[in-house]
């Protein structure tokens, strides 16, 4: 929910959620913000206040933005969403398999098993590959290959994605 106040070039400001004062002087009266939940649009049109609902995107979208405008009788304020599909999540972790499998694909294999086979490399980095039972997205050692071969986030990122399919 959220409260509008109708302004003279057509727009609407939307107020904070915070008491309301409406009127001037002797007149002004205080509205606490916990009353609008309570209101109707009768309740708040006479102190020149609409109460506009928000209603949840619906699922698999998410709201990228808005607009508000008056209904056809201009009686009330309209929410007029936009929804757009909702990202995938980013895939953050998949097997040894998947990693392996999705690295042929991408043509990175090669580099890595090169790294791997690099007689300076840390036993430990070694093992720690050898012997994954899964890989994280944003493991260090990881990170670590990923920078020293130059791959973008975009390119981590794509491994991870195709390795989760396979």
């Amino acid at each position: 929910m959220i409260v509008v106040r109708p302004l003279s070039d057509g727009s609407f400001e939307e107020l904070p959620p915070q008491d309301v004062t409406v009127g001037e002087g002797e007149s002004a009266v205080t509205i606490p913000w916990q009353n609008f939940s309570l209101w109707t649009n009768a309740d708040a049109r006479p102190h020149g206040l609409y109460i506009v609902q928000t209603p949840a995107p619906p699922p698999g979208k998410t709201r990228t933005s808005y607009a508000l405008a008056w209904n056809a009788d201009q009686t009330a304020v309209e929410y007029r969403p936009v929804f757009e599909d909702q990202p995938e999540p980013p895939v953050t972790t998949i097997t040894p398999r998947q990693m392996t499998l999705a690295l042929l694909r991408c043509g990175k294999l090669d580099a890595v098993e090169a790294i791997l086979n690099d007689p300076n490399l840390p036993r430990e980095m070694k093992l720690s590959w050898n012997f994954a039972t899964y890989f994280d997205r944003n493991d260090p050692m990881l990170l670590q290959m990923a920078a020293a071969e130059g791959w973008t986030e975009a390119e981590i990122n794509q491994i991870f994605t195709l390795g989760a399919t396979l």
